[in-house]
């Protein structure tokens, strides 16, 4: 499977890292590099090594290039909602950084969209498995045997 970056963030090496050492999965470039932090960037570089560029996002669109995108935060978050857009219209599967986007009004755009194409977009959320997120949840689910008691929510 040939996986491209759009932008970096903080989150975007480890995925290049996991990309690079799987056999199944190749990434296939990246553009959008020079607006990404320069710490994300050079992390990236350094765990991609060599890494073609595209010059237009667009390349991402049609299949060619790539199988996947890797969608980092961007300092234009309207720009990066645009993108998102079409990614999803044009049925390419995404892996977000989460929050990719600080509105949710996007997030709900975006899902409709999604559930019009049939597109897929993942959100990367790798503190979901963090031993303390884990923990929370035991105290949660266990309600009248946890220190917390009954958990309540109001909406």
């Amino acid at each position: 499977m040939r996986i491209a970056l759009l932008g970096a963030d903080e989150t975007t090496p480890a995925i290049v890292r996991a990309i690079v050492a799987g056999e199944p999965f190749e990434l296939s470039g990246a553009c959008e590099l020079e607006e990404a932090p320069s710490a994300a960037a050079d992390a990236v570089l350094a765990e991609a090594g060599s890494l073609r560029r595209f010059d237009a996002w667009e390349a991402l669109l049609d299949g060619e290039v790539a199988d996947a995108v890797v969608v980092a935060r961007a300092g234009d978050e309207d720009l990066r909602a645009e993108q998102l857009r079409k990614l999803i219209q044009t049925c390419v599967p995404v892996l977000a950084s989460h929050p990719v986007v600080c509105s949710m009004l996007i997030y709900y755009e975006l899902d409709m969209i999604r559930r019009d194409t049939g597109g897929l977009i993942v959100p990367y959320l790798p503190d979901r498995h963090h031993p303390a997120v884990i923990a929370l949840a035991q105290l949660v689910a266990g309600a009248g045997q946890s220190p917390l008691g009954a958990v309540e929510q109001l909406v």
